[in-house]
């Protein structure tokens, strides 16, 4: 719940209240209204408490959401193989081999060292293939941290 969200929950809780002290609730809603009171107490708590986040952890929360950005335009361009990340559950390296070439092909990308490239490239083929994210469960329709805890 966002904090620009919380008047709104907090006149649901005073309504809520205010109908169980009148006893305007029906007996067969007052367990219910009882556990949504609760629920409502807990958000508005859990809100209050919040403390802004820091420089550091606005960087890295930016920083997480750029790089899924650029992952689900380059899966969606050149799709290929995803792995299994360590910053994400989805790490398109066969995109990124892929966009790479292409820009190696159109002179904005390239290898220095000759004896690097091989070394370079074979980064993308070195995840472990048990690590590969079958093709029909790689989902970038929204942010993989939305669907934490779920």
């Amino acid at each position: 719940m966002a904090l620009k969200q919380l008047p709104q929950v907090e006149a649901q809780l005073a309504q809520i209240n205010q109908a169980l002290k009148a006893g305007t609730v029906p007996k067969e809603k007052l367990q219910e209204a009882q556990q949504y009171k609760a629920f409502l107490e807990q958000r508005v708590t859990a809100v209050r408490n919040a403390k802004e986040p820091t420089a550091q952890e606005k960087e890295v929360a930016r920083s997480l959401i750029m790089s899924w950005k650029l992952d689900k335009i380059l899966y969606k361009q050149y799709g290929g193989r995803v792995v299994a990340g360590q910053q994400s559950p989805y790490s398109p390296v066969g995109a990124y081999k892929a966009f790479l070439q292409d820009k190696q092909k159109e002179g904005l990308f390239e290898i220095y060292d000759k004896k690097m490239q091989n070394k370079f490239w074979t980064v993308f083929e070195k995840a472990p293939k048990d690590a590969t994210v079958p093709k029909d469960k790689v989902n970038y329709d929204k942010p993989w941290w939305e669907s934490l805890g779920q």
